[in-house]
């Protein structure tokens, strides 16, 4: 088990980037971040460029990522792409 060190000032920043790309209250950013904590120390970068495919391509609605926030854990490239270009060679 890894264990990472995030300032106060990062997880503030990330629940507050969290709260208006999601639309979500406190506490369900809460949710969040209970089911994966690690989520504090991803970049904003990282977080926006997931979310917007999500939500965009694939069609999920961003409270879909407060019960399972560890969709925005997987690579873009390596993960999330390959498997919705999939998803769409089986249809």
């Amino acid at each position: 088990m890894a264990i990472t060190v995030v300032s106060p000032v990062r997880i503030s920043a990330t629940m507050d980037f969290l709260k208006k790309a999601l639309g979500c209250s406190d506490a369900e950013v809460g949710i969040a971040v209970s089911k994966l904590p690690q989520i504090l120390g991803y970049s904003e970068v990282k977080l926006s460029r997931s979310l917007e495919f999500l939500k965009a391509e694939v069609g999920l609605q961003p409270q879909y990522f407060v019960h399972r926030p560890a969709l925005l854990s997987y690579s873009f490239r390596k993960r999330l792409m390959p498997l919705h270009e999939e998803r769409f060679q089986i249809i």
